[in-house]
């Protein structure tokens, strides 16, 4: 699915990771809109796309990221970063700075 969306919509434009954070930011939400087959499984079993280096190496170590049994997918790194914000957000505001 992914090479044929990759060929149809953006043929060389943009390709490799670029192309899954345009897809999970911006083509599957849309589509979701719509119903149909395009729903949040597709957007949370989706390639990472870009990563931040911290989140990538943490869910490998943690042993969430172990390749062809539990490959990287956009839901889970989404869900670290969503964590890793709320504890930043806390502590900001347990230390009157607000966030």
């Amino acid at each position: 699915m992914r090479d044929a969306m990759a060929a149809s919509v953006c043929g060389p434009a943009i390709s490799g990771t670029r192309f899954d954070n345009l897809v999970c930011d911006g083509f599957l939400p849309l589509l979701a809109t719509r119903g149909g087959i395009y729903e949040f499984s597709y957007w949370t079993h989706w390639f990472p796309g870009d990563l931040p280096p911290l989140v990538g190496r943490a869910l490998r170590d943690l042993g969430v990221f172990t390749g062809r049994t539990s490959p990287a997918c956009h839901g889970t790194a989404q869900r670290l970063l969503g964590w890793l914000i709320e504890c930043e957000r806390q502590t900001s505001a347990a230390a009157g700075s607000g966030a």
